[in-house]
């Protein structure tokens, strides 16, 4: 068994008369690629998420199935994000890639477009942001506006709402006694 099938996570769509659209998420950050695919398993149920957490494995997983979208991170060890896009759109041209980083700047942005990429996103971003770069990517209609408002608070991005009713902003205010001192990345 490949480290591919080893730490691949994939959530299904559960809509059977839906057109089920394919998401590979392709971070080393293993936190940053759960979060970002359960919530879009949560909230976009016609998406199957897949995780990979480097280039290479990200290759593997678009060699065996169809993605229609790869949201990539540019640093990570092995193939960086940047060669996964050249490649990807080698390969597979078809398929859109957005790409994120929390390193960016006027000479990144230049990159990444001469790459090809479809878009650009700095980190730390808003999910709901990411949501909506991933319909457009698709060229579909975003759901209703609610359902990319339900983490929109009148304080800072850091007081998302979690499942279980608590708030991002007061566990990290508990844990770390100063959130100001905290980036939250997704």
């Amino acid at each position: 068994m490949s480290t591919a099938e080893l730490t691949r996570e994939t959530f299904p769509a559960t809509s059977a008369d839906a057109i089920h659209r394919s998401i590979l998420i392709v971070d080393d950050e293993e936190d940053l690629t759960w979060s970002i695919s359960k919530t879009l398993a949560r909230h976009d149920k016609d998406f199957e998420v897949t995780c990979a957490h480097d280039g290479d494995e990200a290759m593997e997983i678009l060699a065996r199935q169809p993605v229609d979208v790869v949201v990539s991170d540019i640093r990570m060890p092995g193939r960086d994000g940047l060669q996964l896009l050249h490649e990807i759109n080698a390969r597979f041209p078809r398929t859109k890639v957005i790409i994120m980083t929390a390193y960016g700047s006027h000479e990144t942005r230049k990159q990444i477009a001469a790459k090809g990429a479809t878009f650009y996103l700095e980190k730390p971003f808003e999910i709901r942001s990411l949501r909506k770069l991933i319909y457009e990517a698709l060229n579909l209609a975003p759901p209703s506006r609610s359902s990319f408002t339900e983490f929109d608070r009148p304080s800072a991005s850091a007081s998302e709402r979690l499942d279980d009713g608590f708030f991002l902003k007061d566990k990290l205010d508990a844990y770390c006694g100063n959130l100001n001192a905290v980036m939250l990345m997704a």
